[in-house]
């Protein structure tokens, strides 16, 4: 049986700036959904590229 990873979910103090931070560093694009921002591999992106779920917490690691 083989597995891959499809998506990051990442935990964030605040989505849409990180969005566009993670925007600019990968190439992806940003989907606003009204939940929380998806980010998408770009057209030309190889084939099983993963995508991220950005999730806004206010939860502090410690």
């Amino acid at each position: 049986m083989t597995s891959r990873f499809a998506q990051w979910t990442l935990d964030v103090h605040d989505s849409r700036k990180m969005a566009a931070f993670w925007s600019a560093a990968l190439g992806y694009e940003i989907e606003h959904d009204g939940e929380a921002p998806h980010l998408w591999p770009p057209e030309d992106a190889p084939p099983g590229s993963l995508t991220a779920w950005l999730q806004s917490t206010d939860a502090h690691s410690g």
